[in-house]
């Protein structure tokens, strides 16, 4: 969330690799369930920092050496749980749609420029960031998961390495959704 760290990040991996061509921002808080009658406005500033302010600082860097190279490919992580919320989420979920919205317009924006915006929405995913939850929780979603599973980061790792690819050259503004058929659209 630090521009100027960012800013040194980039700068790094253009002199090690000597070029990007592909952004994937998958970072997020922690998820923490806290009621709203016991929320804080930190609890949600928290995930707006992050899903926000990380990103834009990302894009903000990268999206004129993008222009320039008239090319170039910005992958989201956002949340199935945008349209299925969990009770006492709100402060992720609130998050998560801000960055929902800021994928859609940077899209928008930026592909006239030959620049795709994508999105991957996960489901529950064996992660770090839900260590928090109660087991009861991860059971009762593999049991309504048609699959029968959590998703597990290749699962995530394996369509984010298809959006980088030239088979997805036609896809802008999307949300892809990788949830077991948990929810389907």
């Amino acid at each position: 969330t630090n521009d100027s760290e960012v800013a040194d990040f980039c700068q790094d991996l253009i002199s090690d690799l000597g070029n990007l061509d592909v952004m994937i921002n998958c970072s997020t808080a922690r998820i923490i369930p806290i009621q709203f009658e016991k929320l804080d406005w930190n609890d949600i500033n928290e995930h707006f920092t992050n899903q926000i302010k990380g990103n834009f600082n990302l894009c903000k860097y990268l999206v004129d050496k993008f222009k320039k190279q008239k090319s170039g490919k910005i992958i989201t992580l956002n949340s199935q749980y945008l349209d299925s919320p969990e009770s006492n989420w709100l402060h992720y979920i609130t998050g998560k749609g801000a960055l929902y919205g800021f994928t859609k317009a940077l899209a928008n924006e930026l592909a006239p420029h030959g620049i795709q915006v994508n999105s991957i929405s996960p489901g529950l995913t064996n992660t770090d960031i839900i260590a928090d939850l109660p087991e009861k929780i991860k059971l009762l979603t593999i049991a309504i998961t048609p699959l029968r599973r959590i998703a597990n980061p290749d699962d995530i790792a394996n369509l984010a390495v298809f959006l980088s690819s030239d088979k997805a050259n036609f896809f802008c503004g999307e949300t892809f959704r990788l949830n077991g058929g948990q929810y389907m659209v």
